[in-house]
């Protein structure tokens, strides 16, 4: 039943039958502005997050780094870009089916260096950037060397 039907029941029925049809519309109404709010969301993530690997996109993580530098927050923490070389020509001669898997695999592997407050994003096609939060126990160098062999490592 629609929005408009349950109207047209209220505007028909007498006294009696008006108070019945007004709790089935606020339950109808409730129900709709609840599956909005559903899809309001799902669209807000899908806006903020890459279809291929799950990772955030450029925009969510340009965000929350314009973030960081509003706050005031720089110290301890770095970024770091990958681009996957000869990408093109995994899409090419094997396929998108392929190099989004290949896409994916990546992905994984670089959450696997990543620590829990660190964010990680693909901002392009073959391109993924991290921000990293650094300590004197976690030291650039260290995270950079990682992230390199274990995203050329095929192991």
């Amino acid at each position: 039943m629609t929005l408009a039907h349950l109207l047209l029941g209220i505007a028909f029925l007498g006294a009696a039958g008006a108070i019945y049809k007004l709790a089935t519309l606020k339950r109808a109404l409730e129900g709709r502005l609840e599956d909005m709010a559903r899809a309001e969301a799902q669209l807000r993530a899908q806006a903020s997050t890459d279809g291929i690997t799950g990772l955030r996109n450029r925009t969510a993580f340009s965000a929350e780094l314009e973030g960081i530098v509003d706050s005031g927050r720089q110290t301890g923490i770095a970024v770091l870009f990958l681009d996957l070389d000869r990408f093109k020509e995994v899409n090419d001669s094997l396929g998108h089916k392929v190099g989004d898997g290949l896409l994916r695999a990546v992905a994984l592997r670089l959450l696997s260096i990543i620590g829990p407050a660190d964010s990680l994003a693909r901002i392009g096609g073959d391109e993924f950037a991290a921000i990293v939060h650094l300590s004197p126990s976690r030291r650039i160098e260290d995270v950079a060397r990682r992230w390199s062999r274990r995203s050329t490592n095929p192991t």
